[in-house]
């Protein structure tokens, strides 16, 4: 694995070990490039802040930490500061003017919820066809932004209606992706969770579409970089579901 762009920390209240502890597995494992992508702070529309993600009080100790750590081991590894985050339209644009003094270099894009709260996790199984079109509808607006360098877990909307409509809306955030040039993530953490994705189905469409896929570690713990045995039955997986169009690193997007 020469590139990880998907890393948390434990500043997310959900992840555990330190920042150091993750760059010194990464080197270990011969990872080249590595990239802290923790999600990023916002107030829900219930005026709550997130409790999910980075803290705004911790956005400081986010960068130094990692700014200082990038110099140290500079020469030995290439780090990189990002975020990943949803796109909620209504207060996206407004919420990304926060981080611009901080100079973020790359945002992945990761759609856990819906509209702006906490509430409905699309990864419990949804059958309203109407909802998964309406989410796709979202992703898409997302990635016409060009904001951001790659889509984290497209697969994980629990879909369980309609073959065809899912289907039909897969081809749909496929093509779209491909014709946009960003590349779709096949998630590790999903798999060593046994989560409901990686997805077979979408996969194989994206197979069928010829989209690039990059396998993204999604590290919560340093354990999950020092063990690489996940990346190594990805590869796999991949070649089982048809997908040959499998890249190593990206192109960041500069998000300002």
């Amino acid at each position: 694995m020469i590139a990880n762009y998907h890393t948390h920390t434990c500043l997310c209240d959900h992840a555990k070990g330190s920042m150091r502890e993750y760059i010194e597995a990464a080197i270990k494992n011969g990872i080249k490039i590595l990239g802290f992508s923790e999600h990023i702070p916002f107030v829900t529309k219930s005026g709550a802040e997130s409790h999910y993600r980075l803290k705004f009080k911790d956005l400081d100790k986010y960068f130094s930490l990692l700014s200082e750590l990038k110099e140290e081991y500079k020469g030995k590894i290439e780090i990189h500061i990002g975020f990943e985050t949803e796109y909620y339209p209504d207060m996206f644009f407004e919420n990304l003017e926060n981080f611009r003094k901080y100079k973020p270099e790359y945002l992945l894009l990761g759609e856990h919820f819906f509209e702006g709260g906490e509430e409905r996790y699309v990864k419990y199984p949804i059958e309203d066809e109407k909802i998964l079109k309406h989410n796709n509808d979202v992703i898409i607006d997302a990635l016409k932004t060009g904001l951001f360098t790659y889509l984290a877990h497209p697969d994980i909307f629990n879909f369980v209606g309609d073959a065809k409509v899912y289907r039909e809306e897969s081809l749909r955030l496929c093509r779209t992706a491909k014709e946009l040039g960003i590349p779709l993530e096949f998630n590790i953490h999903g798999l060593l969770c046994e989560k409901n994705y990686p997805c077979e189905r979408f996969f194989k469409i994206a197979a069928e579409v010829g989209n690039e896929v990059i396998i993204g570690l999604d590290a919560h713990s340093p354990k999950e970089i020092s063990d690489l045995s996940g990346y190594n039955k990805g590869l796999e997986i991949l070649k089982n579901w048809g997908v040959t169009n499998i890249i190593e690193t990206v192109d960041l997007v500069n998000p300002f």
